[in-house]
């Protein structure tokens, strides 16, 4: 009777307010935690390519994912939906150590990639000019009735970008035709 008489509405409706929000709310019961496989994410780079080279970057790198399991399904290692980004935006010409940068992954997620860091060697890219010669191949199938006839190129040199020491590689560049 006492709980029910007017005087004490607020209060009564303040106290069950209270005991749903804690009944709720509790940390009582832990949220099961998943850890998934590790799976390999692609590595997308980012950087001046019109004048810089960069090289030995990995294709793929190994990422761990954990989390609530109510967020299980935000991660689909299968879809590829998450990224490993090297921003190299603002880096000069020298060896850095850049960490990785994960996309795509839920923020109420934890992701582990390994290795967490590359070194990256940033070169300034070049111009060189080289003779363009032409080659045939698969000759040996094509019909001993057809002839092949003289080849007349309109470019007699072609000018490729590249580091010095990638530069310094090439000897000659080909056109290839398939007959």
């Amino acid at each position: 009777r006492v709980l029910f008489k007017t005087r004490h509405r607020q209060l009564v409706a303040f106290v069950v307010a209270f005991i749903v929000y804690i009944a709720f709310n509790s940390n009582s019961v832990p949220t099961p935690l998943f850890t998934s496989l590790p799976f390999d994410a692609p590595v997308n780079v980012t950087y001046n390519s019109e004048m810089y080279e960069i090289t030995e970057i990995p294709k793929t790198v190994s990422v761990l994912a954990s989390g609530s399991q109510s967020d299980k399904s935000m991660i689909n290692t299968d879809s590829s939906n998450i990224k490993a980004t090297l921003d190299l935006t603002g880096y000069t010409e020298e060896t850095h150590q850049v960490k990785y940068a994960i996309e795509g992954d839920s923020t109420r997620d934890r992701t582990k990639v390994t290795p967490e860091s590359l070194t990256v060697t940033i070169k300034i890219k070049h111009a060189k000019k080289v003779e363009l010669g032409y080659d045939f191949i698969n000759r040996d199938k094509l019909d001993p009735r057809n002839n092949i006839g003289d080849v007349e190129l309109e470019l007699h040199e072609v000018s490729i970008k590249a580091s010095q020491d990638t530069l310094d590689k090439v000897a000659f560049v080909k056109a290839l035709f398939d007959v």
